[in-house]
């Protein structure tokens, strides 16, 4: 199916860039078949995967914050994106089994290939329209939307010259001074001082989908150099707990990171990915 109106009308938006669209809804086998055999989703679907991801997580930590921990937040985030079942049910819902553009002889499509055409569609609406607007979609459309007061109170105890200190240590001005603090909080510190929900768990899940999500950009954006068997590679390059590590040594987050016992690697990649996370608030 290749009428832009009805494709636009099916998912409830509409384009600015209708290539980007097609591509997202193009299996490599028709790419091949229409001789453009690199217009097909296959990387888009990888970004997708990993967008898919950050919007999940981002929605479940402003819902349910650090209050029922991180590994509540994990559950349900697999429960979402992690099965088959559930992206087979939000592509079911746009029809999009009718929308992806495959060469089959039996004309059947597999559920592997809708699921990789939903999450190629996610990453072509993110490209073509931003953040803020592909999060609105999924969220009206396959979750409920927030309630205006559903939000996470955060208590802000850290002293204006230390929140000054950490700011300037990692070149950045915070709007909500409480998210720095929460981002900096290890579960064991906040427990001994009686504060068990003002913590960096939920951040730190947070903050690795978000950092997953800025360098799969960054490589999608670098045309021609990487295809898609180098793109999740050199994805898990980038974003390994040792490079964290030594990005967090760089910015000094050793000094900062309010913890009990021994600081180890965790520690640190934890703060770096939480702070990570809080920069988007």
């Amino acid at each position: 199916m290749s009428d832009i109106k009805a494709i636009e009308s099916a998912i409830g938006l509409t384009f600015l860039d209708k290539n980007l669209l097609l591509q997202a809804l193009t299996h490599t086998t028709y790419a091949r078949l229409i001789g453009t055999p690199e217009a097909h989703n296959g990387c888009l679907a990888i970004f997708g995967d990993t967008l898919l991801d950050l919007i999940v997580v981002e929605h479940l930590y402003k819902v349910h914050g650090n209050q029922l921990g991180k590994q509540f937040i994990s559950y349900e985030r697999d429960k979402l994106v992690k099965k088959d079942g559930n992206p087979i049910l939000f592509s079911e819902k746009i029809c999009l089994n009718k929308l992806v553009r495959i060469k089959k002889t039996d004309d059947l499509i597999s559920s592997e290939d809708i699921i990789r055409s939903f999450k190629a569609l996610l990453a072509a609406i993110y490209l073509d329209q931003g953040l803020g607007r592909v999060q609105n979609w999924f969220i009206n459309q396959f979750l409920s939307p927030l309630d205006s007061d559903s939000s996470e109170t955060i208590e802000n105890n850290l002293s204006i010259v230390d929140i000054a200190v950490i700011e300037k240590a990692i070149s950045h001005e915070f709007c909500n001074k409480a998210f720095l603090q929460t981002a900096i909080t290890e579960r064991s510190y906040a427990v001994r001082w009686k504060n068990s929900g003002d913590h960096n768990e939920g951040l730190a899940l947070l903050g690795d989908s978000l950092l997953d999500f800025i360098v799969l950009e960054y490589l999608y954006n670098l045309k021609g150099k990487y295809g898609k068997g180098k793109l999740s590679s050199n994805r898990d390059k980038l974003v390994k707990d040792n490079t964290l590590e030594f990005i967090a040594n760089r910015l000094g987050l050793a000094r900062f990171i309010r913890h009990d016992g021994m600081l180890g690697t965790k520690n640190l990649t934890d703060g770096l990915e939480a702070i990570y996370r809080c920069n988007i608030s």
